[in-house]
């Protein structure tokens, strides 16, 4: 029995050969897809129903009507959400981490951490300022029309454990001055 068959017979629940039915495979491969990708999934599937059929232990591949997983483009990568599991282990080794572009790994995942539960791209993420939050009476981020993809407002809630903690950053660390406004040059006099 090869590796594939028996891996997917795991994922999929089957006891043995007279379990294999498209109805309950449809949900099966689908559950793959959180440690696998839709290549390898698409591929071990191929490699079972082969195996069967050259066996003699089914006469005819009860999931050929099933299509195959949609797979991305082979020259663009697979991506995927993280699992609770893999972002907590994502934010504490980046907490961890060195310095990056001025700021310290504890800053990154901030950052990280409001933008996984804000849901806002990082052009929107870049042009929050200070100003931009509210913490009374509930946690909340306002993000210009201008800034979004979409061209128009909103005043985003914050999670309370983020707001918590952006109110901690903010508290030990004090806004710089605006650098946004230009300087002007005092002009040479004319001779």
């Amino acid at each position: 029995q090869p590796p594939q068959m028996t891996r997917a017979m795991k994922a999929l629940r089957w006891r043995d050969v007279s379990d294999v039915d498209a109805s309950r495979v449809q949900g099966g491969l689908l559950g793959l897809l959180d440690e696998l990708t839709p290549r390898t999934v698409n591929v071990h599937r191929a490699a079972c129903m082969a195996w069967l059929m050259k066996g003699g232990f089914i006469p005819a591949n009860p999931l050929a009507r099933i299509g195959k997983i949609s797979e991305p483009p082979k020259d663009q990568p697979y991506r995927r959400a993280l699992s609770d599991a893999d972002f907590a282990r994502f934010i504490a080794a980046t907490e961890r981490g060195p310095t990056i572009r001025r700021m310290s790994g504890a800053e990154r995942a901030l950052v990280f951490r409001f933008a996984a539960t804000s849901g806002l791209r990082w052009h929107e993420l870049q042009t929050l300022r200070r100003d931009a939050f509210s913490f009374d009476p509930r946690p909340a981020v306002r993000v210009f029309g201008r800034n979004t993809k979409n061209k128009k407002g909103d005043c985003l809630p914050v999670y309370p454990d983020v707001a918590i903690e952006l109110q901690r950053y903010f508290a030990a660390h004090p806004a710089r001055p605006d650098r946004s406004a230009p300087r002007r040059r005092p002009r040479p006099p004319r001779a």
